[in-house]
């Protein structure tokens, strides 16, 4: 299940866990990459932030809109 997550981006699917495991999924997916610039993360760095494509929610934090909503994260 989760090799089919991360080969289909925009595909929704249940995901369990917190909103670290949520985000690591993200930057997995998006091959730890930043999709805005395309700084590419190194070992020893800091992790890259996850944001929300609808700026709307990014001051929110709910769990479920953003495990059912994976593919509007980056």
């Amino acid at each position: 299940m989760r090799t089919k997550l991360l080969g289909l981006p925009t595909e929704k699917i249940n995901v369990n866990g917190g909103l670290d495991f949520v985000r690591e999924l993200v930057r997995i997916r998006d091959n730890r990459e930043c999709q805005m610039c395309g700084k590419k993360w190194k070992e020893g760095m800091r992790r890259l932030d996850v944001h929300h494509l609808d700026e709307e929610m990014e001051s929110k934090k709910d769990i479920n809109y953003d495990r059912n909503n994976m593919d509007k994260l980056i």
